[in-house]
C-alpha cells in the first residue's frame, strides 16, 4: 500500500488572534474626511439636495443605529405639521445645541404631542419639488357643485 495525499487537508484549530482594542482616538485627518465626506457623526450640516438643490439640513438622527434625515429648513406651526401629517409627510423635532450645531429627531405619533410644535421647532422632511406649504392643493371641485344638494351615496 502506497501513501498517498489527502483528499481534505485537516482543519487548523487555532483560533486567530484578535487584535487588542484601543482607545486611541481617530486621527484628525480621518475625522475631517469623515465629517467632510460623509457628512458624518451626530450634527447636522446645511447642505443643497443632489436632485433639486434645495436648501436641506441633514444629519443623523440617533447617536446609535442612526438614520440619515434630510430636512427642509422651514419652520413649522401646529397647523402645518398636522397637514404633513395628514399627506403622509414626517416631521422632525431640530434642537439646536449651540456653535450652530443642530441635533435632528423624527417625530411620531408617540412624540407628536410633547413638546407641542408651537414651542420648539418642527421641520419637514425633504420632499424634492414640495417646498412646504405650497405643496398642499386644495380639492377639485365642479364649478356647478351645490353644497346643498342630496349627496351622490
Amino acid at each position: 500500500m502506497t501513501n498517498q495525499p489527502a483528499l481534505f487537508t485537516t482543519p487548523n484549530t487555532t483560533q486567530p488572534t484578535k487584535k487588542p482594542a484601543t482607545k486611541e482616538p481617530l486621527p484628525e485627518w480621518l475625522r475631517a474626511a469623515l465629517e467632510t465626506k460623509t457628512g458624518g457623526f451626530r450634527t447636522a450640516k446645511f447642505s443643497r439636495c443632489p436632485q433639486c438643490g434645495a436648501i436641506t439640513l441633514t444629519g443623523l438622527n440617533a447617536d446609535q443605529l442612526a438614520q440619515t434625515i434630510t430636512a427642509d429648513p422651514t419652520p413649522l406651526t401646529p397647523t402645518d405639521e398636522y397637514a404633513c401629517t395628514l399627506t403622509n409627510r414626517p416631521t422632525i423635532h431640530a434642537t439646536h445645541e449651540g456653535n450652530n450645531r443642530w441635533h435632528l429627531h423624527y417625530r411620531d405619533h408617540l412624540r407628536m404631542t410633547t413638546p407641542p410644535s408651537d414651542k420648539h421647532l418642527v421641520l419637514p422632511t425633504h420632499k424634492c419639488g414640495a417646498r412646504f406649504p405650497g405643496f398642499l392643493k386644495p380639492p377639485h371641485l365642479p364649478t356647478n357643485h351645490d353644497p346643498n344638494a342630496t349627496p351622490p351615496f
